[in-house]
């Protein structure tokens, strides 16, 4: 997101955000100069089919 759609979403009252993983330095790194702060940590699931389920819905 440039810092020019950052600074008219600001001005009209909206709040942009960004999701980053925790091992992603260098992104949080970036966004944090650009003027990002750290609200809240998320955990984030991955949840994979297997078994025949997973092989009739990739069919």
């Amino acid at each position: 997101m440039s810092v020019i759609a950052l600074d008219a979403s600001s001005s009209c009252g909206e709040r942009p955000f960004l999701h980053a993983a925790a091992t992603n330095a260098n992104a949080i790194r970036w966004y944090e100069w650009i003027g990002f702060t750290l609200r809240c940590r998320t955990v984030f699931s991955l949840v994979r089919h297997t078994g025949a389920a997973a092989l009739e819905e990739t069919a």
